[in-house]
């Protein structure tokens, strides 16, 4: 499987968000995506969802244009996990994954014993199976993350796309949802924005930096996140080091002072 953009640009009026940004990802490949606020992190995972329209270029889902699927069949393949955040839906966990199985369920047909087997599968993967007859209006911040990524998983996708999975949440959290796609890009694609480096550096092999002029730099992520690259994207001076931890070697990134 693949997942592609090529000379991808939007924007709004006569500017430009972000242009010329091009990457091609493969079965295990995490991508991180990076930049400052108002860089467009968000619009660029809408439009290569296809939610929003590319101004340049276009995303390709195994080297077809992701405009000339049916969405139902597209979101088979792909599936968007949103900032949990933004959602409270008083409606109960397993109804919401549920809603993931939509894509494999016929317009006028109830859900088939194939939907309830996979929606119990994808709450049990995330280890949310206590909390399956909850109102998500009442979960934590972690809790209502790993019932989004669950109802994205139950569409059965073959690219994981995620808006910053783990922003607002505590440490217990991140590293949880950290595990969480190291774990399922053994399977798929992933995909994630992240206002971290040091997330980036932990899970991903390929990054995607965004600055605020519009460019975008692509390349593995330990060629692409540097202490200059850092620098000069957030306008900040930074430290990069390292740290052992048993048998791996993380690494971090201190933002030091303002530019």
């Amino acid at each position: 499987m693949s997942f592609e953009v090529k000379n991808g640009g939007f924007g709004y009026g006569c500017e430009y968000l972000f242009r010329n940004v091009n990457f091609k990802l493969e079965q295990n490949d995490v991508l991180a995506t990076l930049g400052p606020n108002g860089t467009g992190k968000t619009t660029m995972l809408k439009c290569m969802m296809n939610i929003l329209s590319w101004r340049e270029g276009g995303a390709f889902l195994n080297e077809k244009d992701v405009c000339m699927f049916r969405r139902k069949d597209f979101c088979r393949k792909v599936a968007y996990v949103p900032q949990a955040r933004a959602y409270a839906f008083d409606c109960s966990v397993i109804d919401m994954v549920m809603m993931g199985r939509t894509p494999h369920i016929g317009a006028f047909s109830e859900p088939s014993s194939k939907d309830m087997e996979v929606t119990e599968e994808k709450i049990s993967q995330m280890g949310i199976s206590k909390l399956a007859e909850r109102s998500c209006a009442v979960l934590s911040g972690g809790e209502l993350q790993m019932v989004l990524i669950a109802r994205a998983l139950a569409s059965e996708p073959e690219v994981l796309i995620m808006d910053e999975p783990e922003s607002n949440l505590d440490y217990h959290n991140q590293l949880k949802i950290l595990n969480t796609v190291k774990r399922l890009s053994q399977d798929m694609i992933c995909i994630i924005n992240t206002h971290y480096p040091e997330h980036a550096l932990r899970v991903s092999n390929k990054a995607l930096l965004l600055s605020k002029d519009g460019s975008a730099d692509y390349g593995s992520t330990e060629d692409v996140i540097t202490e200059e690259s850092i620098g000069d994207v957030f306008s900040v001076n930074t430290a990069m080091g390292s740290v052992k931890a048993g048998e791996e070697t993380l690494r971090y990134v201190l933002p030091i002072s303002i530019r």
